[in-house]
């Protein structure tokens, strides 16, 4: 557990979105959406019957694959509304010559 700074909870943060199979397909998809470039719908479909043939179908698991604390797999639903949360809350900022960026990684 690692504690809030401020109020002292513990809070716990992970990076399931990004160690789960369907991770690279769906972000490919999501670029496609934003920036409405074929290039990365095509990657999309193509990693997509990759991800499937090779994480469903031939049941290979990633390095770092991630599951619930019980072993139980993450379903690509449930990663899917995780993702969405994510994407809704994304906030995109075109950069100018001379911006600066700060970034607390405190917690």
């Amino acid at each position: 557990c690692q504690y809030h700074p401020i109020s002292n909870e513990c809070v716990w943060f992970n990076h399931a979105q990004v160690f789960h199979w369907s991770t690279f397909p769906a972000e490919l998809w999501y670029a496609f959406t934003r920036l409405n470039d074929i290039r990365f719908l095509i990657r999309c479909i193509i990693m997509w019957i990759i991800a499937i043939i090779k994480y469903g179908l031939l049941g290979y698991k990633m390095a770092l694959n991630m599951s619930f604390g019980d072993g139980t797999p993450i379903s690509l639903r449930e990663m899917n509304l995780v993702r969405k949360v994510i994407h809704d809350n994304m906030v995109f900022n075109t950069w100018e010559k001379g911006d600066i960026m700060c970034i607390d990684n405190f917690s």
